[in-house]
């Protein structure tokens, strides 16, 4: 079975502090998706009046999901230094970062593709994430999703 390649784009998780901890994902070996994008980052609803609509009004802010999969065979969790699951579970080297959340651990997600001479970058900034892991041949791979609010 062929492996996904990530091409001409990074994803980076970072955490809250002064000089943020953070991991780069790809180039390389895995995928990304991210669904939900909205206009100005919130969700519209019709105003009706009669049956027509009359206008549109923000009601709450959109919710982004995003997935991203590598493949790797360094250690997934590390005292030292950061990598891809302790954003996930606070652990490692991520241990005393800074959430973007009061009351819940959430981290920055960053994204920057190039195509065609045009470099695309997202920002979302409160991800709540989580993650699985399958041992696999020939790589390792963790699947990471969040959503971002």
């Amino acid at each position: 079975m062929a492996i996904p390649n990530l091409t001409g784009g990074t994803v980076k998780l970072l955490t809250n502090d002064g000089t943020p901890s953070e991991v780069e994902l790809g180039p390389g070996a895995g995928d990304f998706s991210i669904d939900g994008i909205e206009e100005g980052g919130f969700v519209a609803e019709p105003v009706w009046d009669r049956g027509t609509v009359i206008d549109w009004v923000h009601v709450q802010q959109a919710e982004v999901t995003w997935s991203i999969t590598i493949h790797h065979k360094d250690d997934i969790t590390d005292a030292s230094t950061e990598r891809p699951l302790d954003f996930v579970t606070k652990t490692g080297a991520v241990a005393s970062g800074t959430s973007f959340a009061d009351s819940a651990w959430t981290t920055k997600v960053q994204g920057e593709w190039t195509a065609g001479g045009v470099t695309h970058t997202f920002s979302l900034p409160n991800c709540r994430v989580k993650a699985s892991y399958g041992d696999g041949s020939p790589t390792n791979p963790i699947t990471i999703t969040g959503t971002g609010y």
